[in-house]
């Protein structure tokens, strides 16, 4: 994976940050292989303090990909209050404790006191926390993008917010077991340990996946051009009132153009573009991306993606209704459609007719004639 993001011609900053995480996750798999062996100073101390920085980092990759402009912004910092707590606390038990420095981070490594299990279960906390405020960022983001894109699957990373969760809930359950070996449960922490950080190297390869996957659609879609139009409507929105207030359009000029997207739809079915942007009808029509926008929402609140997807399944349930097609499967005819996986297909035709493809066209089926 690495190798794979450095090699490649265009980089983010989040391919780095992504790079970073990788690298920490094997150094620290690595150091607790070399505790299991022999217990130093120096282990120990990456033992207890390296985990922490796991979380923040990820996170960080996270906030990257839903920059239009991948920036580093100080005020991120917080994320990595946790691992300055655990750092400050470990040199304390170096320097002011007048137990051997062995031993005093054997005991906060296996046995901790109080004041260690409360920064350890702050940290459980404080990650719950972060958890919710990223994912508040990232509907922002997907409520955002339902404006420019037809096309949600590579734009929604709903597998980001799987792979948040699970990776939340991975630390949890590694607080759960470390609390029930020290009441005894386990007569080693290893095994439990070992089969906790086989599910890490999973999930991080999950996510590598994902991640070159995310970098591969971005190059399809465009995501220079993605940023100017962005930039461009937030410029217009800024000199406005509440939305659409202060908008030139007569309801007769919002009527008239409606139409004259309507016209576009049905004359030359664009919808059938898998890849169709908001900035394409845009240049279709000699408009600005906004002045689609605002008609779309004044006509039924709709956004973009979903006034494009009721043209698709419209199209889809002609296409179910035909005979002629009964040798075709469902997935085939929703390509042929405009959707882009069977997924999307499934789920975007349910949300609209309230019932899935494979009921409608079987719905269609001429009921057989009893003599």
């Amino acid at each position: 994976m690495a190798m794979y993001v450095l090699q490649r011609p265009q980089k983010s900053l989040s391919d780095f940050f992504i790079v970073l995480l990788n690298l920490i996750v094997v150094f620290y798999l690595a150091n607790e292989i070399w505790i299991h062996r022999e217990n130093t100073v120096v282990n120990l101390t990456i033992g207890i303090i390296i985990p922490y920085s796991i979380f923040p980092i990820y996170i960080l990759y996270g906030l990257l990909l839903l920059q239009k402009a991948p920036k580093f912004r100080w005020q991120w910092s917080f994320l990595f209050i946790p691992a300055g707590v655990i750092s400050i606390s470990v040199v304390a038990h170096l320097l002011f404790t007048d137990t051997e420095p062995l031993a005093s981070l054997q005991q906060m490594y296996y046995d901790p006191d109080v004041p260690t299990l409360v920064i350890y279960k702050g940290y459980d906390v404080f990650n719950l926390v972060v958890a919710f405020w990223f994912m508040g960022k990232l509907k922002r983001y997907r409520n955002d993008m339902e404006r420019w894109y037809s096309d949600m699957e590579p734009v929604r990373f709903q597998w980001l917010r799987s792979f948040t969760w699970g990776f939340f809930s991975l630390n949890l359950v590694a607080t759960v077991v470390f609390v029930l070996y020290n009441f005894g449960q386990f007569p080693s922490i290893i095994w439990p340990y070992t089969i906790l950080n086989s599910f890490v190297v999973a999930v991080l390869a999950y996510l590598n996946i994902k991640g070159i996957q995310t970098f591969s659609e971005e190059a399809v879609l465009g995501a220079e051009r993605r940023v100017k139009e962005m930039e461009k409507d937030r410029e217009i929105k800024v000199k406005e009132k509440p939305k659409y207030e202060s908008s030139s359009m007569s309801s007769a000029d919002m009527e008239a153009f409606f139409g004259r997207l309507k016209d576009l739809f049905e004359r030359e079915k664009i919808f059938l573009e898998p890849r169709l942007q908001l900035v394409e009808v845009a240049e279709k029509l000699g408009e600005k991306p906004h002045k689609i926008s605002q008609t779309l929402n004044m006509h039924g609140g709709l956004r973009f993606h979903q006034f494009v997807n009721q043209y698709r399944v419209e199209y889809l349930k002609a296409l179910l209704r035909d005979p002629a097609n009964r040798h075709l499967t469902i997935l085939a005819l929703g390509l042929d459609s405009g959707f882009n996986s069977k997924a999307s297909l499934n789920r975007i035709f349910k949300q609209i007719t309230g019932i899935s493809p494979r009921a409608y066209q079987e719905a269609q089926q001429p009921e057989p004639v009893t003599p």
